[in-house]
């Protein structure tokens, strides 16, 4: 192998590394919920934000939304982790990959983790679905499979 070819086979090489390494550097940051988020979280921070309706916006730790607010009704997506919306009387949608809710004038927290989505009402009520109302002090777990209810323990 002559001089030239084993410099340009050496920088050949060391270039596909360095794209190598670059890219498992970075492969935490390519999830969806980076790339789709409005708001994110991470692992221990927690996000509270007043939205343009005047409703309040809370992210738990590793959560991520994408905000849609340029239609009627306004559209919160839950990307990843748990929410707590303080909703106002202007109608606003949740939305996950399994569920859309309804909520107005309402208190609630939602959860979407491993194809799941958990819904708690904590104060009036919200459309779940097409079918369902949830009350205060109501639990909901969505699954591909349907809507189940979840019974209050009693340290909730």
């Amino acid at each position: 192998m002559s001089r030239s070819s084993y410099n340009r086979t050496t920088t050949a090489l060391g270039m596909a590394a360095l794209i190598l390494a670059s890219a498992l550097l970075g492969l935490p940051y390519w999830r969806e919920e980076f790339a789709l988020a409005d708001l994110s979280t991470g692992s221990g921070q927690t996000h509270s934000e007043r939205l343009a309706d005047g409703s309040q916006l809370t992210l738990a730790a590793d959560s991520s939304v994408a905000l849609q607010f340029d239609e009627d009704p306004h559209q919160i997506h839950l990307i990843a982790g748990q929410i707590l919306l303080e909703a106002g009387p202007t109608p606003l949608q949740v939305i996950t990959p399994q569920i859309r809710i309804d909520v107005h004038d309402a208190r609630l927290k939602v959860e979407y983790r491993h194809g799941s989505t958990r819904i708690s009402q904590l104060a009036g009520s919200s459309r779940v679905g097409d079918q369902l109302t949830l009350n205060a002090s109501q639990q909901v777990q969505v699954t591909d499979g349907g809507v189940e209810p979840i019974q209050p323990t009693p340290s909730q």
